[in-house]
């Protein structure tokens, strides 16, 4: 790989140059067409800049390679989420809780995917396992109060809300 050419990339994408960026890192594709770590960036460099359905082939080329890679699962996830496909975020942040069920960063967007289809309880167990598996998670608990108050189970959403702020008593999402 030209590190030349990577570094230059990566500085693009951190400047936010998001169409330099994804051009030198075409170029370095082109020699390397299952680099796994390319791949990343690309689809990670069109979810970034809003255009989410370019990142798919990107993420569907890591799954071709690796059929196991919960990460690339987990961004399809998100994406078909963010184009209000929920049955394919359903499917495939499922397939990838099958790989991994423990893992909190499926689980989040998992939940959020239910949580945006007005699917409560379910997006109410996956935002539990992500503070079971990790209890400093501030968001995960904003998300369950924002869910226990759309149920109408206000002490509940209290509650959550009480000890996201237990663990960062300045979180402004929160506060608000």
């Amino acid at each position: 790989m030209d590190n030349l050419v990577l570094q230059r990339a990566q500085t693009a994408v951190l400047a936010r140059d998001f169409a330099l960026g994804a051009r030198l890192y075409k170029t370095l594709l082109k020699a390397e067409p299952d680099n796994m770590e390319i791949l990343q960036a690309l689809g990670g460099i069109y979810v970034k800049s809003g255009e989410v359905e370019k990142a798919i082939p990107y993420f569907e080329n890591i799954l071709a390679c690796d059929a196991h890679n919960i990460n690339a699962m987990n961004n399809l996830g998100a994406i078909y989420r963010r184009m209000k496909d929920y049955e394919k975020s359903v499917e495939i942040l499922q397939r990838a809780l099958e790989e991994d069920e423990r893992t909190a960063e499926i689980n989040y967007t998992l939940g959020f995917t239910y949580k945006e289809m007005g699917n409560y309880d379910d997006a109410i167990e996956c935002f539990e396992n992500v503070t079971t598996e990790n209890p400093n998670d501030v968001l995960a608990y904003n998300h369950l109060g924002v869910i226990y108050a759309q149920k109408k189970n206000h002490s509940k959403a209290i509650n959550t809300y009480k000890r996201g702020l237990q663990i960062d008593p300045n979180h402004p999402i929160i506060q608000y």
